[in-house]
């Protein structure tokens, strides 16, 4: 049986036609992957390079913002940290679940996007604090200050807290 080489040549050409589409479109979904994952590595860079916003309250001017219940105190410490003992009317919002804690405390904190919050974590060292400070500021919230003293300050000064069950 002869083989007809205008036919072999038609399938060589549909197959090189198929593969060369296949990996074209390999190579844009690659493309478009690559510019999502560059885009989402600048914008998490951007945000943890972001400067304060304000700075820093000292112990006698957060003790006065909790006094007051001028705003929202966010304790930015792990759940069990806070169960041992907190700062008065402070809510429970730990960095490693941001987004958990901001879907939970979503209306207090949307009701009024320029109230002020006060965030503060274990002591000066930790970062949580500022990285919360840093993610509020970036959804729009304009009044997000850190006591950076944090619980360990608030506690030597002999301040009340409170504990939860």
């Amino acid at each position: 049986m002869p083989i007809d080489p205008i036919m072999t040549d038609f399938k060589s050409a549909r197959y090189l036609l198929r593969d060369t589409g296949m990996l074209l479109l390999i190579a844009v979904i690659s493309c478009c992957l690559g510019e999502v994952l560059r885009a989402r590595q600048h914008s998490v860079a951007a945000l943890s390079k972001r400067p304060d916003a304000r700075a820093d309250l000292s112990l006698e001017a957060f003790r006065a913002f909790v006094k007051s219940k001028a705003g929202l105190v966010l304790d930015g410490r792990s759940k069990g940290a806070y169960s041992s003992g907190h700062v008065p009317g402070a809510l429970s919002f730990p960095s490693e679940y941001f987004e958990g804690a901001y879907l939970l405390f979503k209306g207090q904190l949307e009701a009024n996007r320029n109230q002020a919050i006060a965030v503060y974590c274990s002591e000066s060292e930790c970062d949580s604090s500022r990285l919360i400070q840093r993610m509020l500021t970036a959804l729009g919230f304009g009044n997000v200050t850190v006591f950076s003293g944090g619980w360990r300050e608030w506690q030597a000064a002999g301040l009340p807290e409170e504990r939860s069950q």
